[in-house]
C-alpha cells in the first residue's frame, strides 16, 4: 500500500511540474509565423545567417543563399510577421535582414527599430562585393555620411535615386532604404538553376 501511495504522489508531482512547464514555454519562445513550405525554409536560412551580405558577392558577383531566402520571405503573405519574428530570435545578421524586410512591410515599425539599432554598439560580419569585413552595426544601419542614399520610401528604387542624384557618391545604409532595396533586387530576378 505505501508503494502505491508513493507512486501516486510521484505521478502527481511530475504531472503538476509538466503542466507548469508547459505554461511557461510559450512565453519564452517566439511563435513561427504562418509561412509556406518555401517560406519556412527561407526563414530558417535568414534566422541562422552568419554574415550580412549584399546581393552580389565574390569575384563572380553571385547572389548568396541568404539573400534569395530574404526575397522568398518578402514574397510571403505573412512577410511582416516573419521579419518581426526574425528581430526577436535571429542571429545579429539575421536581425538586420529582418530590419531590411520591415522597410517594405511596416514603415512605422522600421523607423522604431532603426532608432534601436543605430545606437547599438559592436560590429557585425559583412561581405559586400569581394570585401569581407566586420562593420560597425550603427554605421551599417544609419550612415553618418552627408551623401548617404535616402530613398523616398519602399516604392522608390536605387535607379530612380541615381537619376535624381547623378553626381552623388551614394553611401549605403539600411535606414535610407539602400540595403533593403538592393537586397530585394530587380523585379523578375531568377535564381540560377543548379546543375
Amino acid at each position: 500500500m505505501p508503494a502505491l501511495r508513493t507512486c501516486r504522489l510521484l505521478f502527481l508531482v511530475f504531472s503538476t511540474s509538466f503542466c507548469m512547464l508547459s505554461l511557461l514555454i510559450p512565453s519564452c519562445s517566439t511563435a513561427m509565423p504562418d509561412l509556406s513550405v518555401r517560406g519556412v525554409k527561407a526563414y530558417q536560412v535568414v534566422k541562422k545567417a552568419e554574415s550580412f551580405y549584399n546581393s552580389a558577392v565574390g569575384y563572380a558577383g553571385s547572389t548568396p543563399a541568404v539573400v534569395w531566402a530574404f526575397r522568398d520571405l518578402l514574397a510571403e503573405k505573412n512577410a511582416d510577421a516573419a521579419f518581426k519574428s526574425l528581430l526577436q530570435e535571429a542571429t545579429l545578421p539575421g536581425r538586420l535582414y529582418g530590419l531590411c524586410g520591415l522597410w517594405f512591410t511596416d514603415q512605422a515599425a522600421f523607423k522604431e527599430q532603426v532608432a534601436h539599432y543605430r545606437a547599438m554598439p559592436g560590429k557585425v560580419k559583412t561581405m559586400i562585393g569581394c570585401i569581407i569585413a566586420e562593420d560597425e552595426i550603427a554605421e551599417l544601419v544609419e550612415s553618418k555620411h552627408p551623401n548617404a542614399i535616402r530613398l523616398r520610401g519602399p516604392e522608390d528604387t536605387m535607379q530612380a535615386w541615381w537619376a535624381r542624384n547623378p553626381k552623388a557618391q551614394g553611401f549605403s545604409d539600411i535606414a535610407g532604404g539602400c540595403w533593403p532595396s538592393e537586397l530585394k533586387g530587380k523585379k523578375g530576378a531568377q535564381r540560377p538553376v543548379k546543375r
